[in-house]
């Protein structure tokens, strides 16, 4: 009795749930093969077949990267350092697993291209425009902090260019 326990125990797994669309989601791998292609599993108690079969587990919550300080140039030709941060939110396992596998080939793979478009978008500013903006945001209650204040003054400059 106590084998046939011990037997169906190691054959199930759990997936989290919090709060809806917080939590975990699972793609279960046969071999390293997708089982089905179709079925994303949600929170709840699920069965397997151990050792030929496994799971792999996906955030269902926000996500975020951040890149090193780089150097962009404004404009004015003025250089200044640009730190970006990236939001994403993972709603197709199967889709980001057969694509990039994991959170950090996908960060290696965006990195380049969201450091580019801030590039860009900084280009199109001028230095005094960084610099009356986070003067404007001092004298508010709650200041932003120098990073986002660059950020959002290169993308605001690109949604009226």
């Amino acid at each position: 009795m106590v084998k046939l326990f011990k037997r169906i125990f190691y054959n199930l797994f759990g997936i989290k749930a919090n709060n809806g669309w917080q939590g975990e989601q699972a793609i279960v791998l046969e071999f390293g093969k997708i089982v089905n292609n179709e079925e994303v599993l949600d929170a709840g108690l699920h069965f397997k077949v151990p050792f030929i079969r496994k799971s792999v587990y996906f955030e269902k919550k926000i996500l975020g990267f951040s890149s090193e300080l780089r150097e962009a140039i404004a404009s004015d030709q003025k250089r200044v350092l640009v730190d970006t941060y990236t939001k994403y939110r993972i709603k197709d396992p199967l889709l980001f697993y057969q694509s990039v596998r994991t959170e950090s080939k996908l960060a290696m793979r965006i990195a380049p291209m969201v450091e580019s478009a801030a590039r860009e978008a900084i280009a199109k500013v001028s230095l005094n425009c960084f610099v009356k903006l986070a003067s404007r945001k001092s004298k508010s209650a709650s200041p932003a902090p120098a990073p986002l204040i660059l950020i959002l003054c290169a993308a605001l400059w690109t949604a009226h260019a």
